[in-house]
């Protein structure tokens, strides 16, 4: 069986499936195999290092980059 992932290869995951143009917040939890509740500390504490920023989109409820 595999270890866990560290919270570098975690973040790692993260932007790696943003770097390949993934915005919606479910589609990055599911790109980086997450639990939602997971995912939403992590790009919190992303975005507070300003590792990735929130950009409000008119036709879209939520997107980042």
């Amino acid at each position: 069986m595999k270890n866990r992932r560290s919270k570098l290869e975690i973040y790692l995951d993260v932007l790696k499936v943003i770097k390949d143009g993934t915005t919606k917040p479910t589609r990055i939890m599911y790109g980086a195999n997450l639990s939602w509740k997971l995912l939403q500390g992590i790009l919190n504490s992303m975005a507070a290092q300003d590792l990735i920023e929130e950009i409000d989109v008119s036709d879209s409820r939520d997107k980042r980059t």
